[in-house]
């Protein structure tokens, strides 16, 4: 084969592969959501979650708003089939919120905002009604535990409270690694100089993209479906799990000496995935932590893989069914919450 035409062939070739690859890439386009082939813990799994999404109006039953500190909170004086707000958007509560009458605070995602049972079936209501203490639930759905701890930063100065209950659910500790989720929020970047706070004041969605608009742009799903086959290949489940775990230190570190500094006790709730063997490494590492840094917790992932019933804990869509409130709920009052009537 001369050179002429070696070279006509590898240009045929090439062209063949272009032409293919272009093919490939419009199939998949046509065929799927641009998020298919993308890794929820990413950020740019959420990017495109949010990015397919920009010029869609706001649900008028949306259960959150806009917080320019935390992202997002639950709606104020509002009322779904998930749950009741008060008027700063706290779960119902047994009694009014009173901030100065306030002992025991109650943050986390939705495990502890009791997604999908009545209010007062939640954990947080019932350790509230059992105690003669006042509550206030203000768990958010879908936050990470930074967000989490940036709740009880942003309340601790109208609180004399004596105990703080954070709920960290498996899927938390992914969601901290995330600049946003189902909108903009802030988050914690790892730096030679230490972790540093990001993303405040949160930005909307719409001004996060404009801001970001290199964003934008739909990625080459080709591309990512070759890199997940490469990483299903390479037994790779976590991605980049030792910064994460770097991370989730940070945050509990930081909150335990906050509410320490703050006069009241820390109690760590880690609640695992529904599929009770996903997450073990997630699971131990929070509890490492947790050791580590002498926080009481309880791991109720563990408590409820113990359980012969443990199905009926669940509800269809992975959180706690009224049982299982009841069941964590009755956990804490037998142990750091019991109370000894006088």
């Amino acid at each position: 084969m001369n050179g002429w035409t070696f070279a006509r062939v590898a240009l045929l070739t090439g062209l063949i592969f272009v032409v293919g690859a272009l093919c490939a890439e419009m199939v998949l386009r046509l065929a799927f959501e641009p998020t298919r082939f993308l890794n929820p813990m990413s950020n740019q799994y959420w990017i495109e979650f949010n990015r397919v999404r920009l010029d869609r109006p706001p649900r008028p039953d949306a259960n959150v708003v806009h917080d320019e500190l935390l992202g997002w909170r639950m709606k104020p004086d509002f009322t779904s089939r998930d749950g009741s707000h008060d008027q700063y958007g706290f779960r119902l509560a047994p009694q009014a919120t009173d901030f100065a009458a306030t002992d025991m605070l109650f943050i986390g995602d939705s495990f502890t905002y009791g997604l999908g049972v009545e209010d007062h079936e939640t954990f947080a209501y019932l350790i509230d009604q059992a105690l003669p203490a006042n509550a206030i639930n203000a768990a958010v759905n879908a936050y990470g535990f930074d967000q989490a701890y940036l709740t009880w930063e942003t309340l601790k100065d109208r609180l004399n409270v004596d105990v703080v209950i954070a709920g960290y659910m498996t899927d938390d500790f992914f969601r901290n690694s995330l600049m946003l989720r189902d909108s903009p929020k802030p988050y914690f970047v790892e730096t030679p100089a230490g972790f540093e706070l990001y993303g405040q004041p949160v930005l909307t969605r719409q001004a996060f993209f404009e801001e970001h608009a290199e964003l934008t742009d739909t990625p080459w799903q080709l591309k990512l479906l070759i890199d997940k086959v490469v990483q299903k290949v390479q037994g790779v489940t976590v991605p980049h799990m030792p910064a994460r775990i770097r991370l989730s230190n940070h945050i509990l570190g930081r909150l335990h000496a906050s509410v320490e500094a703050h006069g009241a006790k820390l109690v760590v709730l880690i609640f695992g995935h529904c599929d009770l063997t996903r997450d073990l490494e997630v699971e131990q590492a929070i509890v490492a932590e947790a050791d580590a840094l002498g926080i009481e917790y309880f791991n109720f992932g563990e408590q409820m893989r113990a359980l012969d019933n443990f199905p009926a804990m669940y509800l269809r869509n992975c959180h706690y069914s009224s049982a299982g409130h009841r069941f964590v709920a009755d956990q804490l009052l037998q142990g750091p919450l019991r109370h000894e009537p006088p």
